[in-house]
């Protein structure tokens, strides 16, 4: 009876730390988002002008503006362990980036390395001179931007880091499941 339970026990101890690499030893990415620049670009008058008169008052005239926000995604490896096959999601598939660099899939993140991808995001706004949309920070819309990003150890075993901007407190969540409501 002791020769079988010291077999057991031999066994669960030879298979405790491959188990624990396979299923428990995980990469930690986190994404950050940060404004770089903005651009407030008048693009002509508005179709809401009152013509009535056969002119338009150039103080008082509706003009239409492009506004474009350019900001950096860094994806941060902060562990030892290297993430591969990293991929992002969006929820929803909600279009909140009008413009983003694409994240190669086969290039692995390496222990304490980096990944910058530029985005921007445009809107069009119509206001007169004076009330002309100002670019401090962020758009109102990023208020429900949530960035699902998923990848592997090297055990092939998926991971993901969901960052939620309104959360100001925790942006990075570290998930073992894959959080509902990101299509594949």
């Amino acid at each position: 009876m002791i020769g079988i339970i010291s077999i057991i026990v031999a066994i669960v101890i030879a298979i405790a730390p491959w188990i624990k690499k396979k299923f428990f030893t995980r990469p930690e990415l986190t994404i950050e988002l940060v404004f770089d620049s903005g651009l407030n670009a008048n693009l002509g008058l508005s179709y809401k002008n009152d013509l009535s008169l056969g002119y338009i008052e150039g103080d008082k005239a509706i003009h239409v503006w492009s506004l474009t926000w350019k900001m950096k995604l860094i994806i941060r490896n902060n562990s030892d362990i290297t993430a591969h096959y990293p991929e992002i999601f969006l929820k929803n598939d909600a279009l909140y980036f009008t413009k983003i660099d694409s994240l190669n899939k086969l290039k692995s993140i390496t222990n304490t390395s980096e990944i910058v991808l530029n985005c921007e995001y445009q809107k069009y706004s119509e206001s007169t001179p004076d009330e002309r949309p100002e670019l401090g920070g962020f758009p109102q819309e990023f208020e429900d931007l949530k960035i699902l990003l998923q990848y592997k150890n090297s055990a092939k075993m998926r991971f993901y880091t969901l960052f939620d901007f309104a959360d100001k407190k925790e942006h990075n969540k570290f998930k073992g499941i894959r959080p509902k409501g990101f299509k594949k």
